[in-house]
C-alpha cells in the first residue's frame, strides 16, 4: 500500500476563474470592482490565499486577465467558438510561470506535496489564474458553467441543480420580482388601451 499524499496542491482550482470574474459585479444598482486599487486587489488575493508582489501593477494585470477570461467563458456559455487571440493570450499567461512540485516524506510514511514558487510573484499569480480558466474549459464542470440571467447581474456560476438559473437566491428573487412587474405592466397597458 502506498503512503497517502496530501492534497495541499492542485494544478489549479477552476473556481478561481469564476472568483476572478466575480470581482466585477452590480450591487444596489452600482458597479463594484474588487480590483479597483492595489489595496482592494491585495485583500481579494489574501482572501483566496494567493501570492503576488506588492506592486501597483497587480490590479491592472488582474483586470486585464479578468477581461480575457470573461470573453473566453462567455463563448463557452453561449456555445460559440472561443476567440483564438484570447485563447493564445490566456495560454501565454498560463505558461508564464512553470508549475513545479516538491515532496517531503514524513516519519509516519505520509508525503506532503507542495507547489514550489520560483521567479516573479506576479507571473506566478497570473499563471495560476490563467490555468484555472483553461482547466475550467477542459473539465466536465464546463457543462455546468452558466451566466446569471437576473436583471443587472453579470456573474458566472457553476450550476448545482439542472433547474438553477441564477447565481444566488437573491438574484432568483430579483428575477421573479422583475417578471411580476413586467406582467403587471403589460396587463395595465392592455387595460389602458382598451379604455
Amino acid at each position: 500500500m502506498e503512503p497517502p499524499v496530501s492534497d495541499r496542491w492542485a494544478l489549479a482550482d477552476p473556481r478561481l476563474a469564476i472568483d476572478l470574474l466575480s470581482t466585477l459585479r452590480h450591487e444596489h444598482d452600482a458597479v463594484v470592482d474588487d480590483l479597483a486599487d492595489a489595496h482592494q486587489a491585495a485583500a481579494w488575493l489574501r482572501d483566496r490565499r494567493l501570492d503576488a508582489a506588492d506592486g501597483a501593477q497587480t490590479p491592472a494585470l488582474l483586470v486585464r486577465l479578468r477581461e480575457l477570461v470573461r470573453r473566453l467563458l462567455t463563448t463557452a456559455v453561449d456555445g460559440t467558438p472561443s476567440p483564438p487571440d484570447v485563447v493564445a493570450q490566456i495560454s501565454r499567461l498560463a505558461a508564464g510561470a512553470p508549475l513545479t512540485l516538491t515532496a517531503r516524506p514524513h516519519p509516519d510514511g505520509t508525503v506532503t506535496v507542495e507547489r514550489a514558487s520560483h521567479g516573479d510573484p506576479d507571473a506566478t499569480l497570473m499563471a495560476d489564474l490563467a490555468r484555472s480558466a483553461l482547466i475550467l474549459l477542459a473539465e466536465p464542470a464546463r457543462d455546468r458553467l452558466r451566466l446569471c440571467r437576473a436583471p443587472g447581474c453579470v456573474l458566472f456560476f457553476l450550476q448545482q441543480d439542472p433547474r438553477q438559473q441564477w447565481c444566488s437566491p437573491t438574484c432568483g428573487n430579483r428575477a421573479r420580482v422583475a417578471r411580476h412587474y413586467a406582467r403587471r405592466n403589460t396587463r395595465q397597458d392592455a387595460d389602458t388601451g382598451r379604455g
